[in-house]
């Protein structure tokens, strides 16, 4: 048993492998070293290496993860602020730092094993809570970006169709107050319960129960506690996942998450949740995208530095689902 993991030190990146040797003793052997590297990141399937080095921070360096080979290089005019992988590796996301004239369409969507650019777009700026600002549910079926006023929803055919236009959405789910948005991963289908289904006696039948989202929080503030509601309407699209849009108080306005299910016939409503004393939000899906945490935090006052925070756990039930 062995794993090769990647660390970052002042000097560059190191490459390990971590193993168990037939007594069961466990061994790390450093097996490679590259000087200069700021920053790494493993595709997802583990076929490829991105790396950013210090001495050409304009460009970023696609590796053949075996053979540690130079494949291609995705460059532009400025220097590289941020990039990363899409869940399944099939895509790699680039985003130079903005400037009007020099580079005014400074993210880029690549390809990840092609290197062929599938669109470039501007993104003025960037942040830990927006990044990235294309996000895939988990087996990329649908890809999602938060724009003025909306969330447009692609498609994993307009993808590949080999004319994709960021401008022309499959799907459009109207948010004027959206603030932040988060996708799920996708939920395990149900291929297997079918057939489990199938095997049954057809004399007898079962009458599957419906429960609706159920949620708890709790919550730490300096002034006074959040508090909120929640609710569900109907049933979402099968192994399409979800996308939840935040909508942060204002106005006297609530807070607002909305979560909807996705399929190419339509983002349908699955969940909605109301908080109070909600300016941010971060949120946490599950990994079979059935469930959620969700952090929200304020500071009215502005004045103090912890603010009010709270914790929320939401859970679908079926009817959800």
């Amino acid at each position: 048993m062995q794993s090769e993991f990647i660390a970052l030190t002042k000097d560059g990146l190191e490459l390990h492998n971590a193993s168990l040797d037939a007594s069961g003793e466990f061994k790390v052997e450093k097996i490679r070293n590259i000087d200069g590297v700021e920053a790494a990141e493993w595709s997802p399937q583990g076929d490829l290496v991105a790396l950013l080095r210090s001495d050409s921070r304009q460009k970023v360096d696609i590796l053949n993860a075996d053979t540690w080979e130079v494949l291609y290089s995705v460059e532009g005019p400025t220097t590289v602020s941020k990039f990363s992988f899409s869940p399944r590796g099939r895509y790699l996301l680039v985003c130079f730092r903005f400037e009007a004239t020099q580079c005014p369409e400074n993210l880029r969507l690549v390809e990840a094993a092609t290197a062929k650019e599938i669109t470039r777009l501007t993104q003025r700026g960037v942040s830990e809570t927006s990044w990235p600002p294309l996000r895939w549910t988990g087996a990329e079926s649908f890809m999602c970006r938060l724009v003025k006023g909306a969330v447009h929803i692609f498609s994993k055919d307009q993808l590949e169709g080999g004319s994709f236009n960021i401008h022309s959405p499959l799907l459009r789910i109207e948010a004027p107050r959206a603030s932040a948005i988060f996708v799920s991963p996708e939920p395990v289908r149900r291929e297997a319960a079918a057939a489990a289904d199938a095997t049954k006696d057809p004399t007898t039948s079962t009458s599957p129960s419906s429960s609706s989202p159920s949620s708890s929080s709790s919550s730490s503030s300096s002034s006074s506690s959040s508090s909120g509601s929640s609710s569900s309407s109907g049933s979402g699209s099968e192994g399409g996942g979800y996308c939840a849009v935040f909508s942060k108080e204002t106005k006297g306005e609530p807070a607002v998450l909305e979560v909807y299910s996705l399929a190419r016939g339509g983002a349908a409503l699955a969940a909605k949740k109301v908080f109070f004393h909600a300016q941010e939000a971060d949120c946490q899906w599950a990994y079979d995208g059935r469930a959620l945490l969700v952090k929200t935090h304020t500071d009215a006052s502005d004045l103090t530095y912890y603010g009010s925070s709270a914790l929320y756990f939401l859970k679908y039930g079926s009817s959800a689902l």
